[in-house]
């Protein structure tokens, strides 16, 4: 009976730490410009999947080391690796990104590959497929859904065109939502429309 209930002790004790698994959300889109196409990569990492630590008696800070690989094939045409801090605060709170990467036409693939650093054995990999096709004809560039927005005419990551666009890095709306917002843009609508 006494090992029975050991045994019990150990695995509760243990249960938060198996159960503890990084949950990210990434969404993209390529979008146009004058010089060239460029990738845009939205990522939330959830609070309760990453290890805050103490920065002193009130306050915690997290992170989550990020690799973003675009690969033809197996050759590396773009990366980036830093890691995603966490603001300071008082209580947990999921950690927000936006990368933008210039992309000439072409099929790729995106892997992106995050570790907590607090938790080495707490990690996820995202990968898929994508495409940049961008010409001189009419184009709907990839949808964005947006979890809200806002005017604003800062220097924001998450600032485009006089709007903070607050992105939703899955591709379905939240059970709560009551406005179902997005973004994107129409590009070289004049040579396809006449009067």
């Amino acid at each position: 009976m006494k090992t029975k209930l050991i045994s019990c002790a150990v695995i509760a004790a243990l249960l938060p730490f198996a159960a503890l698994a990084l949950d990210t959300g990434v969404s993209f889109a390529v979008y146009a410009t004058p010089a060239k196409p460029y990738l845009e990569i939205n990522i939330e990492i959830a609070a309760a999947s990453v290890n805050y630590k103490s920065v002193d008696s009130t306050h915690l800070q997290a992170g989550v080391e990020t690799l973003i690989l675009i690969k033809d094939g197996e050759r590396v045409v773009n990366y980036e690796k830093y890691v995603l801090l966490s603001p300071v605060v008082e209580w947990p709170e999921n950690l927000l990104d936006a990368k933008r990467f210039a992309l000439a036409n072409g099929q790729y693939t995106l892997e992106i590959s995050f570790q907590d650093i607090n938790d080495p054995e707490n990690k996820d990999t995202y990968t898929a497929p994508l495409i940049v096709d961008i010409s001189d004809r009419m184009y709907l560039a990839d949808v964005q859904l947006l979890r809200g927005f806002r005017p604003d005419q800062s220097d924001s990551p998450f600032s485009k065109n006089g709007f903070y666009l607050e992105p939703l890095p899955f591709n379905f709306y939240e059970a709560g939502a009551v406005l179902l917002a997005f973004y994107t843009e129409i590009y070289h609508s004049d040579k396809a429309i006449t009067d």
